[in-house]
């Protein structure tokens, strides 16, 4: 019965070994198209790209990773949501406006970074109000603002916003609807350049798969030869 048990956990510890190593791999894949994308992105002339609904909303799922292009609109009110970020070493705000497009949607734009007290916490610049009054053409790449699990709830009744929620900033302005990614006008796009080091992982699983099967399968073969 030890030996059934001793050849099922050290079969089962193989496999899962060269199941992480196998994902790995899968990933690495993957990261390499999302660069890719990047790279193609970027290279474009925003101008010669029309921005949809659709464009939001596939970034928003997960579908694609960026896009870069123009969009026309105004914006729909003054206000301006702050979003502590640190930039060249300084603390400061970026700042999202409600922005409608041209066919009815409304969107996040990101239209600029203030410097504030990293005490107080508060704007040390003149935040600038967008103009509401006029129809404008907006150039920049849609993308989703990234956070993590240490990433600090979000506090609407001070106007601090740490994490994109797209229903929770629609009821903060009295809207009935967000697309679900932001736009992000030049030069504050912020394009973030994920690094891909999931071949270097899958060969620590693998190596670790070998080991495995040298230090646990020689001791086994060690042990069965010594007992005869």
């Amino acid at each position: 019965m030890k030996k059934i048990v001793g050849y099922v956990l050290f079969t089962a510890g193989f496999i899962t070994l060269l199941a992480l190593g196998s994902w790995q791999i899968q990933r690495a894949g993957w990261k390499a198209e999302l660069l890719q994308q990047i790279e193609t992105e970027t290279r474009k002339d925003p101008a010669a790209y029309a921005l949809s609904a659709a464009d939001f909303e596939e970034i928003g799922a997960g579908r694609t990773f960026i896009r870069r292009g123009y969009i026309q609109g105004h914006y729909l009110s003054p206000k301006v949501l702050l979003w502590p970020k640190f930039r060249e070493n300084a603390y400061g705000f970026n700042m999202l406006s409600p922005f409608e497009t041209d066919s009815g949607d409304l969107i996040m734009v990101h239209h600029g970074w203030v410097l504030a007290d990293p005490a107080m916490k508060i704007p040390l610049d003149r935040i600038p109000l967008p103009d509401t009054s006029t129809t404008v053409l907006l150039q920049g790449t849609v993308r989703l603002p990234s956070h993590n699990l240490f990433t600090p709830n979000n506090d609407p009744a001070k106007n601090r916003w740490y994490r994109f929620d797209s229903k929770e900033i629609a009821a903060y302005i009295s809207a009935p609807e967000i697309l679900p990614s932001v736009l992000y006008l030049a030069p504050y796009e912020d394009i973030p350049l994920p690094h891909n080091r999931h071949l270097s992982y899958a060969l620590f699983w693998f190596s670790l798969a070998a080991l495995w099967v040298i230090i646990l399968g020689g001791r086994r073969l060690k042990s069965k030869y010594l007992l005869k």
